[in-house]
């Protein structure tokens, strides 16, 4: 299956849309559900086990998981990249996904989350799940030519909870 990349740009209006920016081979597999076969995806495309500084992707599927489109949202330093909330969503809608993977890779190749790794995606779900954008699951790609990755869903489910009352509210004020 073929995967587009996109870029977002801005037309002489500065109303931004996709712009094509290739395409990459994503193996014999359409649906992806699995951790596992999304870490496969990010080193198959991007060879995100073998980068010397941290990236942030954006993976969006159509309802029936199917892979839409992928994006490089951040590209940082050899321990930290920066996501900016808005940017995902604007490029998740604009894409017309459903569902969003969020992975990035470790160069240390440690694949376990930071606390800033968990307070992020903690404010991607909550604010995708306003726009009633389903946050599946966020995947750390260990560096070094490993094949190890690491689930949030399966270690932090509790970062994709619902949570009563005006938690939700405060969380989105506090920032996590």
């Amino acid at each position: 299956m073929k995967v587009n990349l996109y870029d977002m740009v801005v037309d002489n209006d500065r109303i931004p849309y996709l712009k094509g920016s290739g395409r990459v081979s994503a193996g014999k597999r359409r649906i992806y559900t699995k951790p596992n076969q999304i870490a496969k995806l990010l080193r198959k495309c991007f060879k995100a086990d073998q980068l010397l500084e941290e990236y942030i992707w954006l993976i969006c599927f159509d309802t029936t998981m199917q892979c839409v489109g992928i994006f490089e949202i951040s590209h940082g330093s050899c321990n930290q990249s920066i996501l900016h909330i808005p940017q995902v969503l604007q490029r998740t809608l604009l894409s017309g996904a459903s569902v969003i993977v969020l992975g990035h890779n470790h160069p240390s190749g440690i694949v376990i989350p930071s606390n800033e790794d968990i307070q992020m995606t903690r404010r991607l779900w909550i604010a995708s799940n306003i726009l009633d954008i389903t946050l599946l699951d966020h995947i750390i790609v260990s560096g070094a030519n490993k094949k190890e990755y690491c689930s949030l869903r399966e270690i932090k489910a509790e970062i994709f909870e619902i949570r009563e009352g005006n938690n939700r509210i405060k969380e989105i004020e506090e920032g996590f």
